[in-house]
């Protein structure tokens, strides 16, 4: 999907089966014993916020599917009459936000346990990495924990609901370098003849566009790129067939999953792109704790996303101009359905 004169997204066809290391959770929010101090006489806002969503931050990319409301437990008495809560993975930080159904609030001044679960086997709901690897209940933070809710009402805080279009999307591949000529545009050059193109002056014609990926136009992004197997992820024995769970995640990944940006194949190559966190501050948009740590992934982390599934190189080449930012409403707009009937 990037463009390089020595070949485009062209990478090595044997699939890693070694997962990488345990998977950890980093940080959560309301913290261990947050608001446990509190008594009857402290101030009404001493505590966790009655609005206050429980977070979690991972060291590693997760496997989406294990991102569940089984992966949570939540009690105010006793873990056996625990309940669930509505989650939602942002791959980008890697961070799972769980939600009390609809504009739900906990009880005031009341405490709660939260067991985070650790799968003891494949059958087991848990938290796993992208590779298969489980949760650790090794790492320093507590997977077990709780934390008490503030007696008073929340402030009320007008935050607009986010939103992204595919006129968003599609100014990202255009700033990006997506639809330069050559990548994944379907121009052609006239010294080249029908259906091919230079990458630039001097370099050889090759064929546009690249692994058949169209992000000139909603019509390219439609029939190319929406519920079509990325050309890397086509190891399964039907080609062209999206899989919903295969065994090994990554095996038939669509490039654009309409509704889940995490299991979409051009989330991960753009999250690859060298360039992605040097421009974007050291910051997060929830209220989970950095852990003294950027979002940015490790170099390691980004080396086993290559070698389980996004093989090649990342997305866009070229010194695209993107930074994290970019990518919000490009993964707002898939997770609202990749609709394109707005641009058209």
């Amino acid at each position: 999907m990037g463009c390089a004169a020595q070949g485009c997204d062209v990478g090595p066809q044997y699939l890693a089966t070694a997962h990488g290391p345990d998977l950890h959770v980093v940080a959560t929010y309301p913290r261990a014993g947050q608001g446990l101090h509190c008594t009857p006489d402290s101030p009404a806002d001493c505590g966790v916020p009655a609005d206050a969503d429980i977070e979690l931050r991972f060291d590693r990319y997760l496997l989406p599917s294990t991102a569940t409301r089984q992966s949570v437990l939540v009690y105010s008495r006793t873990p056996e009459l625990h309940f669930f809560l509505q989650p939602n993975y942002d791959v980008v930080e890697r961070v799972v936000r769980f939600t009390l159904p609809g504009e739900g609030t906990w009880p005031r001044a009341v405490r709660y346990g939260v067991q985070i679960v650790v799968p003891h086997d494949s059958n087991e709901p848990g938290f796993r990495a992208f590779d298969g690897a489980p949760l650790s209940a090794s790492g320093s933070v507590p997977l077990e924990f709780s934390f008490r809710v503030q007696a008073g009402d929340p402030p009320v805080v007008d935050r607009p609901a986010p939103t992204a279009g595919c006129a968003d999307a599609m100014r990202l591949f255009a700033q990006g370098g997506c639809q330069s000529r050559g990548c994944h545009h379907p121009a052609e050059t006239p010294e080249c003849g029908t259906g091919r193109a230079t990458i630039g002056p001097g370099e050889d014609c090759v064929a546009v566009p690249r692994m058949g990926l169209d992000l000139s136009s909603t019509e390219g992004v439609r029939t190319t790129a929406i519920n079509q197997v990325a050309h890397q992820a086509a190891t399964a024995p039907n080609s062209g067939i999206a899989m919903e769970n295969p065994n090994r995640f990554g095996v038939a990944m669509p490039l654009i999953d309409p509704g889940r940006p995490g299991n979409s194949y051009l989330t991960y190559k753009l999250l690859r792109h060298p360039g992605l966190w040097d421009r974007t501050p050291c910051e997060t948009r929830y209220r989970v704790e950095l852990a003294g740590e950027c979002p940015e992934p490790s170099a390691r982390e980004l080396a086993r996303l290559r070698e389980w599934f996004t093989a090649g190189q990342p997305m866009p080449l070229g010194g695209g101009q993107l930074d994290r930012a970019d990518l919000d409403p490009l993964l707002l707009w898939i997770a609202s359905g990749a609709p394109l009937q707005a641009c058209e």
